[in-house]
């Protein structure tokens, strides 16, 4: 039937159908296993089902073993719409599991894992919250102080293949000595790591973890150790790495970015969003700038945060660009903060139903793409799926689906079932119903004949 539709028509279908069939007709042929696994249909269905949802992360005043994760559908509802949020066992099982990054709808957290003999592992755990799969993956060499240690997550464009981004760094020599600076890369594809040799930061680099993921480039906040002076940290500006060519670059940033140690780094829509709190008149003023196609020069002032409470830190951003932050209240219990929104033009602080353990909270940069509750079910299923089909082979696999064979067996057999007792049905029914079929009369010839058979002579011989 589908040869005589056209391509073109099948694919509007295909890119407006829900996520399970969509992974069913995967198994169809391959001309549409080719085009659902494009990039270029990948980034069109992205765009007509995204989901806007904010991740976040935090510990339970009621129980502070406990990490509850939240997820807040960001749209015209917004705080109203929110879900507590199961994350697989693989994450849970880690000590106090950071969220590192999001990108294409995959989530990336990290911390040690502790296993049954006692051993301790760092691990990364990638997870698809709309198919509810997740795959750990094991960060090898994690120095310990004085070495520092930076993990980076995204997920490549071009081939949707997610990697993972190590960069150890000693700093026991200080901010005069020879820093040893080691970077590693993971690829999920090829399940290994590999250690750059070129295009590496400079030695007496500094990296934050704080990390934003666009496109094709992973930024940190990033700061140079030789230009320590007593009232700074260190010469600041932005360093980037590039997915596609593995390269890192320094975004230097104007003066009074450079010499402020109190910058924070978030997504706006494709906009990086800067952050910056320096105190003037013996008072905090937070600002909040963006920065387009990663050039510095482009950085431009959106608002200034005003606030009579204690502003502890910005954590993220709404796809509409307001400020998600920490505060603490006036009569607030203490080690207790609200996460608020912050209204831009208006001035107003509106409280987002969450209060945590201060210092506990953990947001995504960007959205992620999930479903109300259980039934989870937007978009961007094969970054995980279609970029790591070996993996989820084995144990690290979190849910499985019905295997699509056995549909298409099920199918048949059933349309096949139906064909036969059908028949039957109608055999039945005209056996009750028709009248018996009239013999036809026996001629005097062929009497005759069966007359001799039997040695009876004929009338009147």
């Amino acid at each position: 039937m589908s040869d005589n539709i056209p391509f073109d028509l099948q694919a509007e279908i295909m890119k407006r159908l829900p996520i399970k069939p969509l992974i069913q007709f995967r198994s169809v042929s391959k001309t549409w296993k080719l085009f659902i696994d494009s990039s270029k249909f990948i980034n069109n269905y992205h765009r007509i089902h995204q989901h806007h949802h904010l991740l976040v992360s935090y510990t339970n005043p009621e129980n502070k073993s406990v990490q509850k994760y939240v997820s807040i559908v960001d749209d015209d509802t917004f705080p109203e719409q929110k879900c507590a949020l199961n994350v697989p066992s693989s994450v849970t099982l880690l000590n106090e599991p950071t969220i590192v990054g999001v990108s294409q709808g995959l989530v990336c957290f990290f911390d040690t894992l502790e296993r049954s003999d006692d051993s301790r592992t760092k691990t990364a755990v990638i997870w698809n919250p709309t198919i509810r799969k997740s795959v750990s993956v094991s960060v090898p060499n994690v120095l310990a102080i004085p070495y520092y240690n930076v993990l980076g997550f995204g997920v490549t464009p071009d081939t949707c293949d997610p990697k993972l981004v190590k960069v150890s760094f000693d700093r026991s020599l200080g901010a005069w000595g020879d820093y040893d600076t080691v970077v590693e890369v993971f690829t999920l594809s090829t399940k290994a790591w590999k250690r750059l040799t070129t295009n590496l930061p400079r030695n007496s680099t500094a990296f934050e973890g704080n990390q934003v993921v666009i496109d094709r480039f992973i930024y940190w906040r990033a700061w140079d150790l030789r230009f320590e002076d007593p009232r700074y940290d260190g010469l600041e500006y932005i360093m980037s790495f590039d997915l596609v060519t593995e390269e890192f670059k320094e975004l230097d940033l104007p003066d009074s970015f450079a010499r402020n140690n109190r910058l924070f780094m978030s997504k706006v829509r494709e906009s990086l969003a800067v952050v910056q709190a320096k105190v003037v008149d013996m008072k905090e003023v937070v600002s909040v700038w963006m920065m387009e196609h990663g050039d510095p020069k482009s950085l431009t002032k959106k608002f200034t945060i005003n606030t009579t409470n204690e502003l502890f830190e910005v954590h993220g951003f709404r796809k509409s660009g307001e400020p998600l932050m920490e505060m603490t209240e006036d009569d607030a219990e203490p080690e207790l903060d609200d996460l608020c929104v912050y209204e831009p033009y208006s001035g107003h602080m509106k409280s987002v139903g969450i209060t945590a353990i201060e210092y506990s909270w953990n947001m995504s940069k960007d959205n992620v793409n999930i479903a109300k509750s259980v039934d989870l079910g937007t978009n961007d299923f094969w970054y995980l799926e279609h970029a790591s089909k070996q993996q989820f082979a084995n144990k690290n696999v979190e849910a499985t689906g019905i295997n699509p064979g056995l549909i298409v067996l099920l199918v048949v057999g059933g349309l096949l079932i139906t064909f036969l007792v059908g028949n039957y049905v109608l055999y039945m029914y005209a056996q009750k119903t028709l009248p018996p079929r009239k013999k036809k009369p026996v001629s005097k010839k062929k009497l005759k004949r069966e007359k001799l058979k039997q040695g009876v002579a004929a009338p009147g011989e």
